[in-house]
């Protein structure tokens, strides 16, 4: 099928090339419901967020479907894009609900086209694995065994299966919080120099985990803040493990940011307001963009 930049025209001579619209003039999408392109499958994604979205856009650009998302609470890109048509299910919802509602979406469509199941966080792949028996009949889950996600996705074990296979990995550390009793009254200790690196063994663990300063990753820069951080994590209730690494030196320093600004199919900067062209138009592949 033609990309979404490119229309060809019924009068054209069979065979003949398609036309290239005038970047300067996007095509405006009909201001109906999104509806799945006719690709060989559908796509449905489970989660929210920018990386979610951009997963849809991909998918979109290079197939020309549009993603089903099912989630609990949506962002604004996503509710305004023709990449995806969202499904919210609320922020009371439950993981499982997520799950129930995967399910009943594929037997409403009846097994017509192959399925595509997809998420972009640790806690949703887990969820799909913890759910295969349900999933498996209905979806296409391209995601691991059951047995090897939980060792890779287990950046502990990660760490130690490469220092076993001669694997070069930074130097690391455990702290473990999942015993019953806690940390002793001991500080914590790591023979590491500082700063060091500090995220959950497994982010799965961490996702239902709430407190002030929570982040994917730490950069800590003595052990006093080691220390400080760790019974804040156990406090909150977390009883996982904590992994806590060297600093590899590198030219990206690591408190750097992106930047993501939405573009015009002509290079331009978008505003994003409803009804502009980042709302309203089919993206343009990246590789077309003007450089």
């Amino acid at each position: 099928m033609p990309h979404p930049e490119t229309t060809s025209h019924p009068s054209a001579a069979p065979g003949s090339e398609p036309t290239t619209a005038p970047a300067s003039e996007p095509t405006t999408a009909p201001a109906s419901e999104p509806t799945a392109a006719p690709g060989g499958f559908d796509l449905v994604l489970l989660g929210s967020g920018l990386g979610v979205y951009t997963l849809a856009r991909a998918f979109h650009e290079e197939y020309g479907v549009v993603a089903t998302v099912l989630t609990k609470v949506g962002i604004e890109p996503m509710r305004r894009s023709v990449t995806c048509d969202v499904h919210e299910l609320g922020g009371a919802a439950r993981d499982e609900d997520l799950v129930d509602a995967a399910v009943e979406l594929a037997e409403e469509r009846g097994g017509q086209r192959p399925q595509l199941l997809l998420a972009n966080a640790d806690s949703l792949i887990q969820l799909m694995s913890d759910h295969r028996a349900r999933l498996a009949p209905h979806y296409v889950l391209p995601i691991l065994e059951a047995d090897v996600l939980e060792q890779l996705s287990d950046k502990a074990e990660f760490a130690r299966l490469c220092t076993e296979h001669g694997v070069a990995t930074p130097r690391t550390e455990v702290i473990d919080l999942r015993a019953p009793q806690g940390l002793s009254e001991e500080p914590v200790r790591v023979d590491l120099p500082f700063p060091v690196v500090m995220k959950a063994a497994r982010t799965a663990d961490m996702a239902g985990v709430r407190f002030e300063g929570k982040k994917k990753v730490w950069f800590l820069e003595d052990p006093s803040e080691l220390e400080d951080l760790v019974r804040t994590i156990e406090r909150a209730g977390y009883r996982g493990r904590l992994v806590v690494q060297e600093l590899i030196p590198g030219m990206t320093p690591p408190r750097a940011r992106s930047l993501r600004t939405p573009m015009r199919p002509d290079g331009s900067r978008c505003c994003a307001r409803r009804g502009c062209c980042w709302a309203s138009t089919r993206p343009t592949r990246w590789d077309d963009r003007p450089r």
